[in-house]
Formats: structure tokens, C-alpha cells, sequence
């Protein structure tokens, strides 16, 4: 979003990143640069203690990635909320802070929060999953029941793939949708 407003430098993005990002400069709304430029980094709902970051909570404006429980770690002492939810990588995972600020990743696709434990949930990506399952990914959270759900649907990637290649977007970008990648 930042780098459709133009408010990130594009140049260190590989070299389909940026060509992505000039297309959707050329074709964005005003209206949707409007709303875009409104949004929050972070967007706390304090009644249920989450946190919401597209990037990280540590520096969400430097667009980090939290793949591993070291990157994890260096996160979870930016937040005391129960769980803070993320994106940016597209890799849909659940890493658990126990009481004793031991960390481990759980595995899905539903995860349990505990008492006494802090959360950090990648919640995929409806656009582009990369962990090698090409159907669109997203996360519900149960407030009742405390948990929080990984789902899959299919979408008509061979569609999309068209519309991509109709815009001129790189064929990197349209074959790997298919992958997952």
C-alpha cells in the first residue's frame, strides 16, 4: 500500500515488485489511493487484545519479515497483546510466547490461544500464497471459543492468470500463483 501511495522506495524491490507496483500506480482509483492513505500501520482492538500489522509490530514501517523464531522473538517484546496478527510474507503460521517465553511454532490449521501464552499469527494471503498451496488463504478468529482458524478456498487461478497477462504484468509474477509461490 505504501508503495502504491509512493510512500516507500521501490528501488530495493526485485524487479517484479516494482514493475507490480507501476501498474497498480497507473490504474489505482484516487478514491482507493484516498482510503489507502488513511489506513493504520497497526490497528489495535484493545477488548480483545489483538494487535493487527501488515509487516511487523517492532517496525512495521520498514517491512520486515518474521519467518523464523529468532525474527519471532525480536517481535513479541513490541506487543502485549494476546496475539498480533500478520501478513507480508504470505507464509500462514502460528508461533506461540509460553509463560516461561519459550517459543514454538504450532502447527494448523487451528490453533487453541492459552492462557499466560502470546501469539503471533501469519495469516497467509488471499492473493498470492508462498508455502507452496496456491488456494487462497485467510484467518477467522473465534472469540468465544478462543481459536483461530487457517481456511483454504480454490479460486479460478487460470482467470486471474489471464488478467494478468492482459495488464502486461511480468510472467514470473502470473506463473507462480499457480505454485504458490
Amino acid at each position: 500500500d505504501w508503495a502504491a501511495l509512493g510512500w516507500t522506495d521501490i528501488n530495493y524491490f526485485n524487479p517484479y515488485a516494482q514493475i507490480a507496483i507501476l501498474w497498480t500506480r497507473e490504474v489505482i482509483t484516487d478514491s482507493n489511493l484516498k482510503n489507502l492513505a488513511q489506513l493504520n500501520l497497526m490497528i489495535k482492538d484493545r477488548d480483545e487484545r489483538l494487535l493487527f500489522v501488515h509487516s511487523t509490530p517492532r517496525q512495521p514501517e520498514e517491512w520486515n519479515y518474521i519467518f523464523t523464531l529468532e525474527e519471532a522473538e525480536e517481535n513479541f517484546s513490541s506487543f502485549t497483546e494476546k496475539a498480533c496478527f500478520i501478513g507480508h510474507s504470505h507464509y500462514p503460521s502460528f508461533i506461540e510466547k509460553n509463560e516461561k517465553s519459550r517459543l514454538a511454532a504450532k502447527p494448523g490449521p487451528l490453533l487453541r490461544l492459552e492462557q499466560g501464552c502470546q501469539y503471533i499469527i501469519n495469516v497467509g494471503s488471499v492473493g498470492q500464497p508462498r508455502d507452496g498451496d496456491p488456494r487462497a488463504c485467510y484467518a477467522i478468529y473465534d472469540s468465544s471459543s478462543g481459536t483461530i482458524k487457517l481456511k483454504r478456498i480454490v479460486y479460478d487461478i487460470a482467470k486471474t492468470q489471464e488478467k494478468m497477462q492482459a495488464a502486461g504484468l511480468p510472467l514470473y509474477l502470473i506463473e507462480r500463483l499457480a505454485l504458490g509461490r
